[in-house]
C-alpha cells in the first residue's frame, strides 16, 4: 500500500517557507480527505486575501493539524 507524508504551512514565491509535515503517513484516500478538509478549514478560517501559509501561521500549526487529523472520517458541512 503506497503512503505519503502531508506538509503544510510552506509557501513559494517572492518568499519561500518550507512546510512542516503532519504526524504520521497515510494512504492516498485519507490524503485526499485530508487535503479536502484542509481546503475547507481554508475557506471558513481565512480573512479575505490570505495565504493558506498565513491562515495556518496566525491559527497556529498544531491547532490546524489537530483539526486535520482529527475525525478522518466522511466529510460533510457538519463536519466542519
Amino acid at each position: 500500500m503506497n503512503q505519503v507524508a502531508i506538509s503544510i504551512e510552506g509557501m513559494s514565491g517572492k518568499t519561500i517557507v518550507i512546510g512542516n509535515e503532519l504526524q504520521g503517513l497515510f494512504s492516498i484516500d485519507k490524503a485526499l480527505d485530508i487535503i479536502e478538509k484542509a481546503l475547507l478549514y481554508y475557506k471558513e478560517n481565512a480573512i479575505p486575501g490570505e495565504r493558506f501559509a498565513n491562515t495556518v501561521e496566525r491559527i497556529g500549526f498544531e491547532t490546524v493539524e489537530k483539526f486535520l487529523l482529527n475525525s478522518l472520517g466522511p466529510l460533510t458541512h457538519e463536519t466542519l
